[in-house]
């Protein structure tokens, strides 16, 4: 704007051109043009943003002649409606989110930055051309929004991948783990049961061992009873056989004496020196006992004959395999060669039904009964009962032996078929009297089941089938007390 001095102005018609001032707004005021420095910061001297760009402050004059200049010639500041704003703001924002879509932190900020410079630059001529004022702050505080938004999107977004990815390994490793949870289960399932085979197959052995053993010491016995049964029955049948003959003769002597004492002798010295020789012989009881003694050597013979054969029924040999046999005759059999452990101690209480011949090893069955009855008897302090029970269902058959002893303890009734298991005092037994029972049974396709309770009693029953090969049996080690 064109100034003038106030030297000047005061003669105007004389330092001036006419008409100067004609159809023109005057404002008179302190110019700093040509002022001292120390007029520089006078009270009518302001700081405005263009005090950068004129080095120094601005007089009030001129502020005032820019003020009525812009006002004359119609230059006012404008702005953007609302809508306009809020287009502007939606599409600078939009600008900064598909900037920002494809960079990373870092390389977001930069882009940011660069582009909240382009539009104060855009904004700063768009307001020195054209005047008019564009939302500096609201557009750089919302470019500031956006890549703080994008921002925290990239971090949840990582946050998620994140968690995805943790998730996927978790699962993946559950998976591992658990096939390898299935593989080491298996592992050791199949070493659990490879052991069982292993364990079960020594116990076989183990049981096949003693078996064989017993039954070698079994077979050998067999043959030693059988030969001595053999032997002493030729001597006892003969002096059976001799008793008759003696008895009969003995008779015939009798009769003879009986003749001459019929006769009456001629003097009486005669008759008293016979008289005398019969009383000094003792004739009159030696006559009666003889017959007496004749009978009780029958009697012993007799008894010593039935034990021969019981001997030799017990200890036959197995070596012709199974033949039919009756399981009576074999627990009569046993009963008497233990009447010696049952004499006035035990009652045998028989309950015997009608049985068909079994076909078994013989030898072998009566080794069970004979273990059976003869635990039974162990089992009874002082005096008590023993019975024996026998049934037949179908093609299988039956024999229950129960006595009224101590009784096994629950505990141990699993345990009582094992070898070397004994609940009797050492040295009393080995414990491998049941064991043998067990396999012999086994061996015959049976089942043998043992009910006990303590301080009543115990009882076995062996369930054996008729045909030996025409069954399929099993064998029960224990069951529950009864």
């Amino acid at each position: 704007m064109k100034t003038v001095s106030y030297y000047q102005a005061l003669e105007y018609e004389q330092l001036l051109p006419s008409g100067i001032f004609t159809d023109k707004v005057v404002l008179v005021g302190r110019s700093l043009q040509a002022a001292p420095e120390r007029q520089r910061t006078a009270p009518d001297v302001f700081y405005t943003p263009f005090s950068l760009a004129a080095d120094g402050p601005t007089p009030g004059v001129e502020i005032q002649a820019t003020i009525v200049s812009n006002i004359l010639d119609g230059r006012f500041i404008a702005e953007l409606t609302p809508a306009a704003q809020l287009g502007l703001l939606l599409v600078l924002a939009l600008a900064g989110s598909l900037i920002l879509l494809k960079l990373r932190p870092l390389s977001g900020l930069a882009a940011t930055l660069i582009l909240s410079g382009l539009f104060l630059v855009i904004a700063y001529a768009m307001f020195a051309r054209e005047g008019l004022w564009l939302p500096i702050f609201a557009g750089t505080v919302q470019l500031g929004l956006v890549y703080g938004v994008h921002l925290m999107a990239q971090a949840l977004s990582a946050e998620q991948e994140r968690r995805r990815i943790l998730e996927e390994a978790k699962r993946a490793l559950e998976e591992r783990v658990k096939e390898r949870t299935a593989e080491l289960n298996a592992a050791n399932q199949e070493l659990r049961d490879r052991h069982q085979e292993l364990e079960q197959t020594y116990q076989e052995l183990a049981r096949a061992q003693d078996q064989l053993i017993q039954s070698e010491k079994l077979a050998s016995l067999g043959l030693l009873v059988a030969g001595v049964a053999h032997e002493l029955n030729n001597p006892i049948s003969f002096i059976h056989g001799n008793l008759d003959f003696i008895g009969e003769y003995v008779q015939r002597l009798k009769g003879i004496i009986e003749a001459y004492e019929a006769i009456e002798l001629p003097n009486e010295p005669a008759r008293r020196q016979v008289e005398a020789l019969r009383k000094r012989s003792s004739l009159d009881v030696i006559l009666p006992t003889l017959d007496e003694l004749i009978g009780s050597c029958k009697q012993g013979t007799d008894r010593v004959k039935k034990i021969v054969m019981d001997l030799r029924t017990f200890s036959r040999t197995d070596d012709v395999g199974p033949i039919m046999v009756d399981l009576h005759e074999g627990i009569e059999t046993t009963l008497n060669l233990l009447s010696r452990e049952y004499k006035d101690q035990l009652a045998v209480h028989r309950d015997y039904g009608d049985l068909p011949k079994v076909e078994c090893y013989p030898g072998q069955l009566n080794q069970v009964f004979m273990n059976l009855l003869l635990n039974a008897s162990q089992a009874i302090s002082g005096k008590g009962d023993v019975w024996i029970k026998t049934t037949s269902q179908g093609q299988r058959v039956t024999v229950a032996i129960r006595d009224n002893g101590c009784g096994i303890p629950e505990r141990e009734l699993p345990k009582i078929f094992d070898p070397f298991f004994t609940t009797k005092k050492v040295g009393e037994g080995m414990g491998m009297g049941l064991s043998i029972v067990y396999g012999i049974i086994e061996k015959h396709r049976g089942k043998i089941r043992v009910t006990s309770q303590v301080s009543e009693g115990t009882e076995f029953t062996v369930e054996l089938p008729v045909r030996l090969l025409g069954g399929r049996g099993e064998t029960v080690r224990s069951s529950n007390r009864g």
